[in-house]
């Protein structure tokens, strides 16, 4: 099926919100807001095949030229003159096509491996080249004003400050330089924790260690920014508190069904908009669920019982106050004490990394310093990584994982002790740094860490506390 040009009429016609397509010949003396030009491509225009003209048009302006100087008249060109002479003409037409547009030109072309585009798109490129070429988006578009208003001086900074003021009046967000970060001084400059004071004593959550260990800006945003927390938060804090729930509980229901019964009156607190995502939501938890009952009917199996449920502890170790909520505490079949972190994260720890897991050594440290249960034996601390049908694919039914740390020796926790006092320095500071190259898979890899390793978008936006460690 092709397209048709209309022929020429003097028939009034649309003239609001419409699209005129004609030739350029039949858009002389009419001017347009947009203009687009399509299909320029090399061979097809300018197209300098000879025309087969019966009256040679283009050699009219000669002859007229010839008569008026008393000349005699030219002859008929040859090929080569009529191909300059055809590219006159094409030009010609190009010129008047470009001249129509009042706002805005587009011209379109292909290249590819059999397509190339016309030379009359060099043309207009060479001069265009000088001119900037704005985003289209306002936001983009006042980020790169503000980049070139402080870019240094001249003529493209002044044009960018006279369109930030106009955008600025207009109410665009970010355009007024009260709105750009980083101007401001500094409230303070003092560290958050003095620790020439012998008496000062610094919080740590040891939740938080191996975060500060990777990453002290990514501590300082989450531990003192606070940024929302998101679903998957939202999930683990509901689990929780249902095995917390079911430890209190008086009935002799089965886990599941108890589990599932906490989990479904919990998961209705968070409104939810109906669809196939909250109900894929729902499915994880309810096999977060189902997880949480199987790992509670093994610690029947194998005689553990609970001691206390989301026991909460502060214990001062050193310069560190640590301050947090151990899931569970159980008693084992030999009588010694099991700490147990439940984790509802599909990201598992290795048995390397559970050996020094900064958590665990931290719980296991609050436990023997806690006055009701210092003088029970610790046997260790675990892990339990709480599993959906995603992540085990190769099983049936959902289940749990299960890293076991070993009891702090002397030298284990000697070496936590100093990893410990170097978090205190860490978080004590006036200055949070974070490795500029990360895994992809890092949980530092979110915006609300690495948008502070960005470069800022002008000169005046740079971190005033928050540096970056090339």
């Amino acid at each position: 099926m092709g397209n048709d040009l209309p022929e020429d009429s003097l028939a009034p016609t649309r003239r609001t919100e419409s699209v005129l397509v004609a030739t350029p010949a039949a858009v002389l003396g009419r001017e347009f807001d947009i203009v687009v030009i399509a299909g320029l491509q090399e061979g097809v225009w300018p197209n300098l095949r000879p025309r087969g003209q019966l009256l040679h048009a283009p050699m009219l302006p000669l002859v007229r030229s010839a008569a008026r100087a008393g000349e005699p008249c030219p002859h008929l060109p040859e090929y080569s003159e009529e191909r300059a002479l055809v590219r006159t003409d094409e030009l010609r037409l190009f010129a008047l096509a470009v001249s129509r547009a009042r706002r805005q030109l587009v011209l379109t072309c292909i290249a590819n491996e059999e397509e190339q585009p016309s030379p009359l798109m060099s043309i207009v490129a060479a001069r265009r080249a000088a001119a900037p070429r704005w985003p289209l988006r306002l936001r983009e578009l006042v980020a790169a004003l503000r980049r070139d208003a402080v870019a240094g001086g001249g003529a493209s900074a002044s044009v960018a400050s006279e369109a930030l003021a106009t955008l600025a009046v207009a109410g665009i967000p970010g355009a007024h330089p009260a709105d750009w970060y980083g101007l401001a001084a500094p409230s303070t400059t003092a560290p958050l924790a003095d620790l020439d004071d012998p008496n000062v004593l610094v919080s740590v959550s040891p939740s938080q260690i191996a975060r500060v260990e990777e990453s002290s800006l990514a501590w300082f945003v989450t531990y003192i920014a606070a940024p929302a927390s998101g679903l998957p938060a939202a999930m683990g804090t509901i689990v929780h508190a249902a095995v917390e729930e079911i430890a209190a509980r008086t009935d002799e229901a089965p886990f599941d069904v108890a589990l599932l019964d906490a989990v479904e009156r919990r998961w209705q607190e968070l409104r939810l908009k109906s669809g196939w995502a909250s109900e894929r939501d729902r499915a994880r938890i309810r096999q977060l669920a189902a997880s949480a009952a199987a790992y509670l009917t093994a610690c029947v199996d194998e005689g553990r019982q609970l001691l206390v449920a989301e026991h909460r502890f502060t214990a001062v170790i050193d310069r560190a106050c640590l301050t947090g909520t151990i899931d569970r505490v159980e008693i084992s079949a030999d009588g010694s004490l099991q700490i147990v972190d439940l984790k509802t994260s599909s990201t598992k720890s290795s048995v390397a990394e559970t050996a020094r897991h900064a958590q665990l050594a931290a719980y296991q440290l609050a436990v023997r310093e806690s006055a009701d249960l210092a003088d029970r034996r610790i046997g260790g601390a675990r892990l339990v990584f709480l599993e959906t049908t995603t992540t085990r694919p190769n099983a049936k039914e959902p289940g749990f994982t299960v890293r076991a740390q070993q009891p702090l020796t002397p030298e284990a926790e000697a070496e936590f002790r100093a990893r410990l006092g170097a978090v205190v320095r860490a978080v004590s500071g006036t200055t949070f740094t974070t490795p500029v190259e990360r895994d992809i898979h890092s949980p530092l890899g979110s915006w609300e860490f690495w948008i502070h390793t960005l470069p800022a978008v002008s000169a005046a936006e740079q971190p005033c506390i928050l540096d970056e460690e090339g």
